[in-house]
């Protein structure tokens, strides 16, 4: 067996580990972080409830016939469909008369 007494000199190499960021400072920029997402969420929470609380205080029409008048005049129902109905065989003819469905010489004086 043989040993050699010879001196190997090895060349640093650069190492390409990523570099260890101390731990303080790393918890620093996760507190700064969390508090600025915290912010911006309660900013965005109270623009949002600015634009919907105005909407929601309009008052609630309370009786059948204004909540009716509120559908016509948004033109989601009718005007003609909340006319009261004719009552008398007379106001009947009339009303198909006023429409143009019976000749106004059919009736009766």
């Amino acid at each position: 067996m043989s040993i050699n007494d010879a001196t190997i000199r090895a060349e640093r190499t650069r190492s390409y580990a990523p570099s260890r960021v101390p731990t303080r400072r790393m918890i620093a920029v996760g507190a700064a972080s969390l508090v600025a997402a915290t912010v911006m969420l309660v900013a965005v929470v109270q623009n949002s409830d600015r634009e919907l609380v105005p909407s929601m205080q309009q008052p609630a029409p309370l009786t059948r016939d204004e909540i009716v008048q509120d559908l016509v005049d948004r033109g989601l129902v009718p005007s003609e469909a909340v006319r009261p109905a004719p009552l008398t065989r007379d106001e009947i003819v009339q009303d198909l008369v006023d429409r143009g469905l019976v000749p106004a010489a059919t009736l009766e004086d």
